[in-house]
C-alpha cells in the first residue's frame, strides 16, 4: 500500500476501512436480571487509516455505530 500512497498526488486520499466488530456494554455494577437478560446494549466499531496526498504520516480513526450491521453501506454510512 506504501506504493499507492507515494504515487497520489496532493489532491487525492486514500481511505482504508479494516474491519467491524461487535462490542457488549457492560455496567460496572450489575443486577442478576442485567446479567443474565438481553438488556446489554451494543455497539459496532469500524477502524480504517486515511491517507491524505503524499504524507507517510496515516490518520488512524475509529467510528462507533449503534447499527449492528456490517456490510459496506453500514460501513460507509452509519443509520
Amino acid at each position: 500500500m506504501l506504493s499507492v500512497v507515494n504515487s497520489m498526488s496532493t489532491d487525492e486520499c486514500l481511505i482504508h476501512i479494516d474491519f467491524s466488530e461487535n462490542f457488549t456494554f457492560r455496567y460496572g455494577t450489575e443486577i442478576q436480571a442485567v446479567h443474565f437478560g438481553p438488556s446489554h446494549e451494543q455497539a459496532v466499531l469500524h477502524t480504517g487509516v486515511l491517507h491524505v496526498g503524499q504524507n507517510l504520516q496515516p490518520t488512524c480513526f475509529t467510528t462507533i455505530s449503534a447499527s449492528r450491521h456490517k456490510d459496506p453501506p453500514a460501513t460507509w454510512a452509519h443509520p
